[in-house]
């Protein structure tokens, strides 16, 4: 009797850990309504995350089965964590991918479609399987880190008509203590004739090759670049200090002018 007490105690143990450890391989995708009940977010996965391996978000979604309303939007931290997310489609409905959605997923590629118009901040941050990027036409703003540390990244490719890239926003620097490292594959980048501004965007990337830019020799002279640096009146803080071409790329990479890389890709 003492003996079968012990088998169930130990049993209910088991269960009790495989509960608070995730052990299920039950996993949801959610969605939300809108508030003007028009169209579905993507709002955030429940359950196991670490079951979810390929997922494709559908155009269209119902709570009912009946009454069909388009996804248009990735909400903010929708698949946050998914590490082991490795396949990922995103249909033609979605407009806006949010801050931190697919940050720490594990897919090594992935089609931002032509139909996104913007993407948040840290949105694909830390996808460190995630081998090359398509930023396509009709992107209108890319938030700051959205890429940060994305260290297999090797091509980054901007069609967006973009004025400005913000902060660390293909970066792939990190501190440990007192000493900082860099662990990024990226050898080339594709940029548009209308960047004004490079807001310490590459920070860290040590390896960069080749530049592409799509505009005149003259056009890229006039481009300002930007380093972050500490704050003179506030260490805790960082200011921006306007720098050379040679201090925001600092492997000297050759810069090829009037590029076609729209047709490459």
């Amino acid at each position: 009797m003492k003996k079968f007490l012990a088998v169930i105690i130990l049993a209910a143990s088991l269960l009790s850990l495989c509960c608070l450890s995730g052990c299920s391989k039950e996993v949801k995708v959610n969605f939300k309504l809108s508030e003007d009940g028009s169209y579905y977010s993507v709002s955030g996965v429940s359950g196991n995350k670490n079951s979810l391996l390929k997922y494709d978000i559908p155009e269209t979604y119902s709570e009912d089965g009946d009454n069909y309303l388009p996804v248009t939007e990735v909400g903010e931290r929708a698949f946050y964590g998914c590490y082991y997310l490795g396949e990922m489609t995103i249909p033609s409905s979605v407009t806006k991918i949010g801050n931190l959605a697919f940050a720490l997923c594990g897919f090594k590629d992935i089609t931002i479609p032509e139909s996104v118009t913007e993407i948040g901040w840290s949105a694909f941050g830390y996808c460190e399987e995630l081998s090359k990027i398509v930023i396509p036409e009709s992107v209108q703003s890319v938030g700051d880190r959205a890429f940060m540390g994305c260290s297999k990244l090797k091509s980054v490719v901007i069609k967006a008509p973009l004025k400005v890239i913000l902060r660390d926003t293909f970066a792939n620097m990190y501190a440990a203590g007192e000493t900082a490292y860099t662990s990024t594959s990226m050898e080339k980048i594709y940029l548009p004739a209308t960047v004004e501004r490079i807001e310490d965007a590459f920070d860290g990337n040590f390896f960069v090759k080749e530049i592409y830019y799509e505009g005149s020799e003259e056009q890229w002279n006039n481009i300002k670049f930007y380093k972050y640096v500490k704050s003179s009146s506030d260490e805790n803080k960082l200011e921006k200090s306007e720098c050379s071409f040679a201090d925001a790329f600092i492997s000297n990479p050759h810069l090829n002018f009037n590029s076609n890389y729209k047709q490459e890709y």
